[in-house]
């Protein structure tokens, strides 16, 4: 085997095959056994001997695994609905292969669901959005987690993000009116008692929002001047 590569154990699950199974022996050494999706044992000649948390003994062939994954996750992110043989085009891979990728990386959490953005006010739907920001008490044992949690399970709440500056916690909420969102804040949200502090941003017009434009009528940019 070849000396190590600068790979971390994190690294592992998108290399050779879907699971790996650390067992360690004498001598300070970790023999990891890697398994396929089916969940059967490879050979020995698939596994990797860590020492020193490096990797030795990589196939050449693993570095373009993990490529040709980030190229298929950022495919995907930017549009989730493409065709898996125009994918496959892209990627130089048959769809098989592609659907393959496809299913390892739900396999192993990397991704976490597919999701329509919505023009919600050219659907003539009432919707409101805002941005909160907190100032929280963390736990000594869990530190922001405990009270990161316990937000997230509210269904109001679209996301939760640990911000690092002058405040802790930073929330998408959404709901019908802006009335609701303050009597969320005010009546569920700020009742917690890790909660100190609050202060609400409202959303009044989205023009861009995941890599998508949102105002797409064309703007007329011929000066103009007034005398």
């Amino acid at each position: 085997m070849t000396e190590g590569f600068n790979f971390s154990i994190a690294d592992l699950p998108i290399f050779e095959h879907s699971f790996w199974k650390k067992e360690q022996f004498s001598g300070g050494k970790d023999i990891l056994y890697c398994f396929d999706v089916k969940n059967k044992m490879q050979s020995g000649d698939s596994c990797a001997i860590l020492k020193n948390n490096r990797v030795a003994g990589m196939p050449a062939r693993a570095k373009q695994r993990r490529n040709d994954m980030e190229q298929l996750l950022k495919i995907l992110e930017d549009n989730a609905r493409l065709p898996i043989e125009d994918i496959a085009t892209m990627l130089n891979k048959s769809p098989a292969e592609v659907a393959a990728m496809i299913d390892l990386a739900r396999a192993q959490g990397i991704i976490k669901g597919y999701k329509t953005l919505v023009d919600w006010e050219k659907a003539g739907v009432n919707r409101v959005e805002a941005v909160i920001e907190l100032n929280v008490s963390p736990k000594k044992s869990r530190g922001f987690d405990e009270i990161a949690a316990t937000i997230a399970a509210f269904d109001e709440v679209e996301s939760v993000l640990l911000m690092s500056g002058g405040y802790d916690l930073q929330l998408v909420i959404k709901g019908q009116t802006f009335q609701e969102i303050a009597l969320f804040v005010a009546k569920r949200l700020s009742t917690l008692d890790d909660v100190l502090s609050t202060a609400t941003h409202f959303v009044l017009r989205t023009y861009k929002k995941e890599g998508r434009l949102y105002q797409d009528e064309e703007i007329d940019e011929r000066e103009c001047t007034v005398l």
